[in-house]
Parts: structure tokens; sequence; C-alpha cells
């Protein structure tokens, strides 16, 4: 580009006349100046996704069916990305927006999965959750492969990605509510654990109404005792309930998945002999798989699975101590 002249040229009153009819690269050629044509800017990202459905989304391929909506993998040619997509139909479209607005408030964590967008199809009345794909498979399909649970390194790496997430989660006022085998998915390409699913996920300054849903076997004591009570004077009484410690001890369950394959009662009720026997002190699950499980792990579980959920960890604790476990591995 030629220099900036020190001194521009003086324009007198009839130099301005044709000034005013020239183009802009010419005003700027008069003083010496070059024309930088500015980037294209990328198109709003919004611009993106008004594509139809049907062009948008390609290759589908159903990955799970639940009892409300059905998750497949895509292609969104949008974003040149693989995709799952969770589908619901209008009847749950209150319940898909909350979760849609619950996990997009989430700051962006590794071992969280992310949300991308939701879409209407309106021709099929269905709203849509556009979703990063974890491909390498649930925690179920991965513990299916392992008799006697997994190895333990293996088992150690989970746990501290699954723990990091969920103390991500938490420091976000957002209770998961659902942790289990099923809602923890792996990366296909690094192997890295991802929690995802937050459909049952509430934030902790949120009232708790109507039935608690969840998963049985992950439900903690507090949570069980709870519906026990509604189903026998129907009361809907869930307050007082920490939703963090009850996300902890599902945790707590899922772990004892990992070093097992099996789960170490049905449910947390007084009306299980597994858990009843645990309630009074005895061992945690079956003396043989017990006893197979190293000592620092048995530590972890039983501080996760207190029953006593203001004795419980945290999630953040959970974290801690792995940390220092590993750190003196």
């Amino acid at each position: 580009m030629p220099a900036v002249p020190s001194t521009l040229p003086e324009l007198d009153d009839v130099a301005i006349a044709p000034f005013k009819q020239t183009s802009l690269a010419k005003k700027l050629h008069a003083l010496n100046l070059d024309v930088v044509k500015p980037a294209p800017l990328d198109p709003a990202p919004h611009s993106k996704v008004k594509l139809d459905l049907a062009v948008r989304f390609t290759k589908e391929s159903l990955l799970q069916k639940g009892s409300t909506c059905i998750v497949t993998q895509c292609r969104d040619n949008s974003y040149n990305r693989d995709v799952a997509l969770k589908k619901g139909t209008y009847a749950h479209l209150k319940q898909i927006r909350r979760e849609y607005k619950i996990h997009k408030s989430l700051e962006p964590h590794p071992n969280v999965a992310t949300m991308h967008d939701v879409v209407m199809n309106r021709s099929k009345r269905q709203i849509c959750l556009v979703m990063e794909l974890c491909a390498g498979g649930d925690l179920v399909d991965i513990l299916s492969q392992a008799d006697h649970g997994l190895a333990e390194d293996t088992t150690f790496r989970y746990a501290q990605q699954i723990a990091t997430g969920l103390a991500h989660i938490h420091s976000q006022g957002v209770a998961h509510r659902d942790i289990k085998s099923d809602n923890i998915c792996s990366d296909e390409t690094t192997g890295v654990m991802k929690i995802v699913d937050f459909g049952e996920a509430s934030r902790i300054s949120d009232p708790i109404t109507g039935l608690y849903k969840g998963t049985p076997g992950y439900m903690a004591p507090e949570i069980v005792e709870r519906l026990e009570k509604r189903i026998e004077a129907g009361t809907k009484d869930y307050s007082n309930i920490d939703l963090l410690k009850c996300d902890v001890w599902a945790f707590g369950i899922t772990l004892y998945t990992m070093l097992t394959s099996k789960f170490p009662f049905t449910l947390a009720s007084q009306s299980t002999t597994e858990y009843a026997s645990y309630a009074k002190g005895e061992v945690l699950g079956k003396v043989e798989d017990w006893e197979n499980i190293p000592e620092y792990m048995q530590t972890l579980l039983l501080n996760v699975l207190t029953i006593d959920p203001s004795s419980r960890w945290s999630a953040q604790q959970v974290v801690s101590y792995l940390e220092d476990i590993e750190n003196t591995r």
C-alpha cells in the first residue's frame, strides 16, 4: 500500500463537487490511499439451521428407544458433523424444552456431552434435541463384555472422568437426577467418558413437584423412603432432599457395577435383604465380591454410599480423593 502523505491535499469548493460524484475508490485514490476490501463475514450460525430437516439430517439410524423419546445417530449437514438426535412429540414439548434449557446453560466440559441445538419438525409434530454424539457406547455396553468388572486401571480412569463431570454439573447449580450406567457414554475417538441425558435434570433451586422420577436401582435411600411414604400415605413431600447427594449415591452404585458387574442391592429399601444388611453395618454386596475390590475403592464406595446424606461425600470430594490416590499410585 502506498504511504499515506503527511499532509492531505486541501479540497476547495471547486474540487468538492466532482469529488462527491466519484466512487469511493476514486476518492481514496485522490488522497493517495488504496481500497482494502473487508473479508466476507461468515454466515450467522442460525442461518445454517434453517435448512429443511430432511436435508439437514441424513444417514439416520436408531440408537435408543425410550418410553417418551427416541434417540438416533445422523449426519448434521449444516455443520458437517455426526450428532445424536433426541426426538419427542409435541405432547412432551414442555419437558424437552426444559431439558434443553438446563443442559444448554451448562458451561462446556470434556466429561459432559454438549447440547448443540433444538429444532422443530412441524410436519411430524416433533421437537428434536441436537446433541454431541458419543458413539463409543455406554457403560452398559462396555460392562456387558466384562463378567467380573472392568480392569482396575480402566475403572479408576472412568471413575475420575464421571466424578469430574458430575462435580462440574453440580458447580453450575444443576442436579442430574438420573446418573446410571446407561447415561455414561464413551467418545468413540478418545475413549473419554461423558455424562449424557438431562431429561430428569433440575436446578437445585427449583422445588420438586409430582412423582419423583429416576431409575430405582440407583435411587438414594432418602428418595426411596419418600417414595414409599408417598405410596403409603399419598404424601408429595420431597422437601429437604439434597439432590446433589442423591447424584453421588447413584455414582456410587455405578462405580460398584464397574468393579463387579453387579448391583450391591436391587433397591435401597429396608424391604430388600441386601440393603437391610448393609444398613446394619454388614458388608456392601456379597462378601466374595467385596474382598476383590481394592482397599482404596472400598473406602470410596463407603463414603459415597453412606446412608446418611449429610455424611455422604460431595462429587468434588470424590474428585479430590481420586486425585490424591493418583498422586500416590
